[in-house]
């Protein structure tokens, strides 16, 4: 069965936007934990909050050392090959948005250029 699509969208009830705060979380640190498992892999996480003052920390801190200390030997050029700050993430997304709505103007106009070609042949024009 699949989920709904997540509206992303700012939650400005300070109560809502907590407690969705704490189910993602939970919901995160657990992929988090999967993949480290399944794919035997090295990862943590640093949260900050608006509503808690000092970071959360996923793993123990030697663990998050070791994570880091790994990070910070690659070159600069490893450690941003995969990232994507938002203003790409925005690109990416205003792109593949653009194409899907160039697409579905053709698909229209092909719709539309047929439902005119039937309707001459029936003689409805």
């Amino acid at each position: 069965m699949t989920r709904k699509k997540v509206n992303l969208a700012y939650i400005s009830n300070d109560s809502v936007r907590k407690r969705a705060l704490m189910h993602k979380k939970r919901g995160l640190t657990k992929k988090l934990d999967e993949i480290k498992v399944l794919c035997d892999i090295d990862a943590c996480a640093v949260i900050y909050s608006p509503f808690n003052s000092t970071p959360e920390i996923w793993l123990p801190n030697s663990e998050v050392h070791k994570v880091i200390e790994k990070f910070e030997i690659l070159t600069d050029e490893e450690q941003t090959e995969a990232s994507v700050n938002h203003e790409e993430f925005l690109t990416q997304t205003i792109t593949k948005d653009e194409k899907k709505v160039k697409r579905l103007t053709e698909d229209n106009i092909d719709k539309f250029m047929k439902e005119l070609m039937y309707a001459c042949l029936n003689g409805n024009l």
